[in-house]
């Protein structure tokens, strides 16, 4: 509709197209990310156990996403920039990453 148009307009004449193409990759990955993981979750450990699976991990995602942006915020509030907060994340994401690569696949 025209209104979208214009408001499509809008954010081009007042955003930089830089932040314009990070919101787009931003929002691509992150979807694909979410669209995947229950995915991941079935193929590895069975259609049987995904109900169980999420169960357990969804409320750590949730949490982590509540208490991160919390704690970049009070990193830069004391520090003046988010270079630890961002040194932390990146720690917590290698070791998740390497504890998922380590995994054992389930018995079936």
């Amino acid at each position: 509709s025209k209104i979208q148009y214009f408001s499509f307009l809008i954010v081009f004449l007042v955003i930089d197209l830089s932040e314009v193409s990070s919101i787009y990759i931003n929002n691509i990955t992150t979807g694909i990310i979410f669209s995947m993981l229950p995915v991941v979750y079935a193929d590895y450990f069975g259609r049987y156990s995904i109900g169980m699976i999420r169960g357990i991990t969804h409320p750590f995602v949730i949490a982590s996403n509540a208490v991160g942006p919390i704690l970049a915020g009070y990193v830069y509030d004391t520090n003046g920039d988010y270079s630890i907060a961002l040194l932390f994340f990146a720690v917590v994401l290698l070791v998740g990453g390497a504890c998922s690569y380590l995994a054992r696949p389930p018995r079936k």
